[in-house]
């Protein structure tokens, strides 16, 4: 019997065995940064800046259209941070896998990698956080004032 702390999470157990070979962690982690160097964060910042552009404030007696803005400004403030938290999460699971790779480099990796000691280096980086992620709001957010006069 698997002692409690070397055991899954609760919602993840029943999925089966996972089977990782250590001695190529370091390949995954490495492709992991380059797959976030390369596809993810050449384009982020070109559609943050296209997310950034303020929209005008609508008339205040069309309701719909002011309601539409500030819900449309609140999504773009909730995507920019999970766009950021992916970016975080991406990059701490290359260091997490990098140094469960070099703990396991010198030995039995299957019979020595214990649950909560990898638990521990995905901690370390934040990757099982979900602290980062946006909480939802139950109310948008208006969306920042503009500088254009109101024509009512």
């Amino acid at each position: 019997m698997i002692p409690e702390e070397d055991r899954a999470p609760a919602w993840l157990r029943g999925y089966g065995d996972l089977r990782v070979d250590f001695s190529r962690l370091d390949e995954f982690a490495a492709a992991l940064e380059d797959e976030l160097m390369q596809n993810y964060l050449p384009h982020l910042q070109k559609i943050k800046d296209d997310m950034a552009v303020a929209l005008p404030p609508g008339h205040p007696g069309f309701g719909e259209l002011t309601g539409f803005l500030a819900s449309h400004h609140a999504a773009k403030e909730d995507t920019t941070l999970l766009m950021d938290a992916i970016q975080r999460a991406t990059q701490g699971f290359a260091t997490a896998a990098r140094q469960v790779a070099e703990s396991y480099q010198n030995t039995d990796a299957f019979a020595a990698a214990q649950f909560h000691v990898v638990n521990k280096h995905l901690d370390e980086n934040a990757v099982l956080s979900r602290s980062a992620l946006p909480s939802p709001a139950s109310t948008p957010t208006p969306p920042p004032t503009s500088q254009h006069e109101d024509l009512a």
